[in-house]
């Protein structure tokens, strides 16, 4: 084999010979630090667990919304093993049950009786939390 033969074949040959040689490393990245992430969420978190631990520091909340939870278990509107957001059939479904709808409003009396604001910011932050704000995919 000629010099300038061998040289075009070492020339072929290296990149592929280099790229085998060096493998290529992906480093984790925490959700926290993502630019995609943002602080509303977390905020959000934050938010209904402080609401969560209100209406659960008192009994009578507490028992009705386990109510709203079993009618909507009872009456098939909510599925225990789907964890997907509702489809609009469900929405309708949940927003025209009679049953559900009373046992909703004596809740919102119990929380006015109980001092507990459950008010547009707080749903939103639910909304965020469950992932069911607008503009979500």
């Amino acid at each position: 084999m000629n010099v300038s033969k061998a040289l075009r074949v070492s020339r072929i040959l290296k990149p592929s010979i280099i790229h085998r040689q060096i493998p290529r490393r992906a480093y984790a990245k925490s959700w926290d630090k993502l630019q995609e992430q943002s602080n509303d969420k977390v905020d959000a978190h934050i938010k209904v667990n402080t609401l969560l631990n209100d209406i659960t520091s008192k009994p009578n909340l507490a028992a009705k919304l386990e109510t709203i939870q079993n009618i909507m278990i009872k009456r098939n509107l909510v599925s225990t093993e789907d964890t997907s957001k509702p489809k609009v059939w469900q929405m309708i479904k949940i927003l025209t049950n009679k049953e559900l709808r009373s046992a909703m409003e004596d809740f919102k009396k119990e929380l006015a009786k109980s001092n507990v604001q459950l008010g547009p910011e707080q749903l939103k932050s639910l909304m965020v939390v469950l992932g069911m704000e607008k503009g979500s995919k």
